[in-house]
């Protein structure tokens, strides 16, 4: 995902976001935050998209979902991550 496609960051609880410096100044600077949200230890059951697309709007609107399955020769478990545009002003 590439350091998480540039999104933003959590460090101690603060969410962190990182843009290019620009002169000019945006009406919409960060009032939509796009950011991956990883869900641990999600049950198989649940593992669908549109379950996951229900967890992650709660947080916001829902860009992607990402599923991976566990691959149980490689002790690999399963990842689900969910990228959601949160609006600030919500």
């Amino acid at each position: 995902m590439a350091i998480l496609e540039n999104a933003s960051y959590i460090y101690r609880g603060w969410m962190i976001a990182i843009d290019r410096w620009s002169r000019m100044r945006h009406p919409n600077f960060l009032r939509h935050i796009p950011f991956w949200v990883k869900i641990d230890k999600l049950p198989e059951v649940f593992r669908r998209i549109s379950i996951v697309e229900s967890i992650g709007s709660m947080m916001g609107h829902v860009d992607e979902v990402r599923i991976v399955e566990p691959v149980l020769q490689l002790d690999r478990p399963a990842e689900v991550w969910v990228k959601v545009d949160m609006d600030i002003d919500s």
